[in-house]
């Protein structure tokens, strides 16, 4: 019986893992895209006064997406990519995406909203 600890075993178990962290990102991926294009086309046809933030929340999302999709499938699919290229994608969305929460933080307690 083949364990996880047999070394002919482990390739198949480090490919499959690979694989499902893959497919999750993916789909984390998908749905932070998703939610990024919704919001967006909703600040055209929303209430005027939260329209901005409504567009600075989807702009983030779909930063959020871009920046997990970066960390969690390229560098998985591209390790030796993310070396030289990781610090020059990853940074600038990191920038923009804590640009976004700071603004739409900025903004939610202007408005008089609290946690």
């Amino acid at each position: 019986m083949a364990t996880a600890r047999d070394p002919h075993t482990r390739p198949a178990v480090r490919r499959l893992t690979g694989a499902a962290v893959i497919s999750l990102g993916v789909l984390w991926t998908s749905a932070l895209a998703a939610a990024g294009v919704w919001l967006l086309a909703s600040a055209v046809s929303g209430v005027p006064l939260a329209r901005p933030a409504v567009f600075a929340a989807g702009c983030t999302a779909l930063a959020a997406s871009q920046l997990v999709f970066t960390a969690v499938v390229a560098d998985r699919l591209c390790p030796k990519a993310g070396r030289i290229l990781g610090p020059w994608l990853e940074l600038p969305t990191c920038v923009f995406l804590f640009a976004g929460l700071s603004w739409i933080t900025i903004r939610a307690i202007s408005l008089g909203f609290s946690a």
